[in-house]
């Protein structure tokens, strides 16, 4: 949840005036995407070994174990950012107008 959700819903809430649905599913599906294939490439979990999904490798070892919850995040930040900047500003609301009752005869 951390790694796809926490971003769009803070900038969705500070920064109002460029944030769009199309930056939020971007980061969203960028953030949550990365965090499960780092998960698979992994071989442990928070110090447990990783037996759910794993995908051995030899780029990413034990080490790097912890590593993909901030980095998940932050790169769904960048994908959040340069999505909101690049796309077309949304448009305001129309301001809402009352009609005067017609008057009482």
């Amino acid at each position: 949840m951390l790694a796809g959700l926490v971003v769009p819903f803070v900038l969705g809430h500070w920064w109002r005036s460029r944030v769009s649905a199309a930056a939020a599913a971007a980061s969203i599906a960028v953030g949550v995407a990365l965090r499960l294939v780092l998960f698979a490439l992994t071989p442990t979990f928070y110090g447990a070994d990783n037996t759910l999904l794993h995908i051995p490798n030899e780029v990413f070892g034990a080490g790097f174990d912890g590593w993909p919850t901030l980095i998940c995040p932050v790169v769904s930040l960048a994908v959040f950012v340069a999505v909101a900047l690049l796309a077309p500003r949304p448009a305001p609301a129309a301001p809402q107008h009352e009609v005067p009752a017609p008057a009482e005869p």
